[in-house]
């Protein structure tokens, strides 16, 4: 029932003189002018827009939560067997997750990357531990022939089984500049963080939608676990190599989204800021500044001086500390506000710094992100620019 654009559109490139006015506005200074008179007209005009929006938004938004929205418990449901399927569960999110919907009635699929990891769920007759290595399709393969060997089985209420939400929350980081980070740790992070989601889905994908074209199961969801870091840059902490990732599997999610809409499938993005997680706590040990100046090649030890890692290293794990926040928060929200809800917002911010604050400067231009970026970092010098300056400058820069 959409607006079908195409249909309007002739088919062929704009006329010439729309080319013409197009090549005009690429040229200074027009470019400029225009710049600034589209930001002009969009703040004049956008904002009482978004106030009057707002305004109208939440008594909607309120009703949906209280009203409309019908909360899924298993206990609720007298003729089926809900499960969720959830990567990672060796610590952090996944872990505390399989024992808490566990907890709330539904059958979980925990997949760990190492096999002791069983030990954590022993005497938890509702969590099946499988091993599982996102980045390894035969893992893939087998955890999903477990459940769907689990759909086609009746169990002892001989209800009907059903796959309620996969769950991506396996992820990796490595931090550093992008001079000092390698190939391979792009590579990992890529497979992990973004490829690893997107073999899950695929290998999952016919179950939703059989369940759905059979009419079986109507609430189905994806729920991918990304991080604030999907959504922009960490202001300099030196971690591009898990961005990428986290920007490609937003990307991915979105697209997503808008494709299993028409088979009713929801399907959400988390973005948590910093929180008490293994992931979040290993950054104190990866930041160290004396183990991450030994790991430098001696080439980059001379460009860029232990002052100048010592700083950054020092910035980053300041910054993290003191923006982590409590994961049972950020739990109950994944568990309440969207495995639970049979209408999922399509974005879930968690962290009340991103949330109400740092989202917000996604609006404005590049320009000002990235000065606003370099105001609050340190002042950063390698130590081959700073030998390279005439004594008069360096001592005036000191």
């Amino acid at each position: 029932h959409g607006l079908h654009l195409s249909r309007f559109l002739p088919g062929q490139p704009p006329p010439r003189p729309f080319q013409e006015l197009n090549a005009l506005l690429h040229q200074e200074p027009y470019a400029t002018i225009a710049y600034c008179l589209s930001w002009a007209m969009l703040l004049a005009i956008g904002a009482p827009l978004a106030m009057i929006g707002l305004t109208w938004m939440l008594p909607l938004l309120l009703l949906k939560r209280y009203y409309f929205d019908q909360r899924i418990l298993p206990s609720l449901i007298e003729d089926k067997e809900l499960a969720v399927v959830i990567t990672g569960c060796d610590s952090g999110f996944g872990k505390e997750l399989a024992f808490r919907l566990a907890a709330e009635g539904f059958h979980v699929f925990a997949g760990i990357l190492k096999p002791t990891s069983k030990n954590l769920f022993s005497g938890e007759p509702l969590i099946q531990p499988l091993v599982l290595d996102v980045t390894k399709e035969k893992d893939v393969q087998n955890i999903y022939e477990s459940v769907s060997k689990w759909t086609k089985e009746k169990g002892d209420s001989n209800k009907q089984r059903c796959l309620h939400s996969l769950v991506n929350n396996a992820g990796l980081g490595r931090f550093g500049l992008i001079d000092w980070n390698t190939m391979e740790d792009y590579e990992i992070c890529m497979n992990v963080n973004c490829y690893g989601p997107i073999r899950m889905v695929k290998a999952f994908l016919p179950l939703l939608k059989k369940q759905a074209i059979q009419g079986s199961y109507s609430n189905s969801q994806i729920v991918n676990v990304i991080s604030c870091a999907g959504m922009a840059s960490a202001s300099g902490l030196g971690g591009t190599p898990y961005e990428v990732s986290k920007n490609a599997a937003e990307a991915f999610t979105d697209c997503l989204r808008l494709e299993l809409k028409a088979f009713g499938i929801k399907v959400v993005a988390v973005n948590p800021s910093f929180h008490s997680t293994d992931l979040v706590d290993s950054t104190d040990e990866l930041m160290d500044p004396e183990n991450y100046w030994n790991r430098l090649s001696e080439t980059h030890q001379q460009e860029y001086g232990k002052p100048f890692v010592t700083k950054l290293c020092t910035h980053a794990r300041t910054m993290i500390r003191s923006g982590t926040w409590d994961f049972k928060v950020a739990i109950d929200c994944m568990v309440e506000e969207i495995i639970q809800s049979s209408n999922p917002p399509a974005q879930a911010v968690m962290g009340m710094d991103f949330r109400y604050g740092l989202a917000g400067a996604r609006m404005f231009p590049q320009w000002f992100r990235h000065c606003l970026t370099l105001i609050l970092l340190p002042y950063l010098e390698p130590a081959a620019m700073a030998a390279s300056k005439p004594s008069s400058e360096t001592k005036k820069t000191d």
